[in-house]
């Protein structure tokens, strides 16, 4: 490969990086069953101690752990990794979404995660929630440590 050739691929690349970065973060429009709804990819961390319940906040404006009004989130993804402490040897996640009211509309419970090693779940569907609602990591059996929770997904506005 020539100097030249290698140098118009690089270029080719770099402005393919630069395109899609300048695109990213930005709400698309899409249209399903004639009504315009706008999609947002978010993401959410969060760090749970042993013992402990937290709420994950998202990477959007005003309150945001709640999901705001007139929108749904659907989480595609959770990525979870534990950080023992005093020898634990295995973190147990309790992950829930749920609505205003505080009742669970999902649940997954008894997830474990073991050091150095990423457990890695995906929802092809979607976790969703409605407006209102919010996400809870709790790690309250086994342990001790640390849990760390990734989540991916879109917000989905009307």
């Amino acid at each position: 490969m020539s100097v030249a050739v290698a140098a118009a691929a690089f270029y080719s690349v770099s402005v393919i990086a630069i395109q899609a970065q300048q695109i990213q973060g930005k709400a698309i429009t899409i249209k399903r069953d004639a009504k315009s709804k706008s999609i947002r990819q978010v993401f959410s961390e969060a760090e749970v101690d042993y013992g402990k319940y937290q709420t994950a906040f998202w990477n959007w404006s005003g309150n945001n752990a709640n999901v705001p009004t007139n929108c749904v989130l659907e989480v595609d993804t959770i990525t979870l990794n534990y950080f023992p402490a005093g020898g634990g040897s295995v973190g147990r996640a309790d992950l829930v979404g749920r609505d205003s009211g505080g009742n669970a509309i999902w649940r997954l419970q008894v997830v474990y995660a073991e050091p150095q090693k990423t457990t890695h779940l995906t929802f092809p569907k979607g976790l969703r929630l409605e407006a209102g609602g919010h996400v809870e990591v709790g790690f309250v059996n086994d342990g001790p440590g640390t849990i760390f929770a990734s989540f991916n997904g879109r917000l989905i506005q009307d």
